[in-house]
């Protein structure tokens, strides 16, 4: 996984070649992470979640996407922007809402 940085702030990529930027998470605002699955159902998929995302504990952040997730989330936020300007938009539970995917 290649990491870079645009004018917007750090990014990755894709598992599609796409160039994926890293947003502050909508929970606490932290800078999201990328990462890489090793567990056997979804080995090698990336994942997009909250470096305070903490497997099992449920006292940490939930906020965790798949990388198909992650994209529509992007593609919302963007449009969201569009519409409110320079706005910045945290913790929209509407908007988090319409970016739950079932793969």
């Amino acid at each position: 996984m290649s990491e870079g940085s645009t004018a917007s702030g750090p990014s990755v990529f894709g598992s599609q070649g796409n160039r994926l930027r890293l947003e502050d998470c909508p929970n606490c605002g932290c800078r999201l992470i990328c990462i890489r699955s090793k567990q056997p159902e979804t080995f090698n998929q990336m994942f997009f979640k909250c470096p305070n995302n903490v497997r099992g504990d449920p006292n940490t952040c939930e906020w965790i996407r798949s990388e198909r997730q992650y994209e529509t989330y992007l593609c919302v936020l963007d449009a969201r922007k569009q519409q409110c300007g320079d706005l910045q938009v945290i913790g929209d539970a509407r908007m988090q809402a319409l970016c739950e995917l079932k793969d």
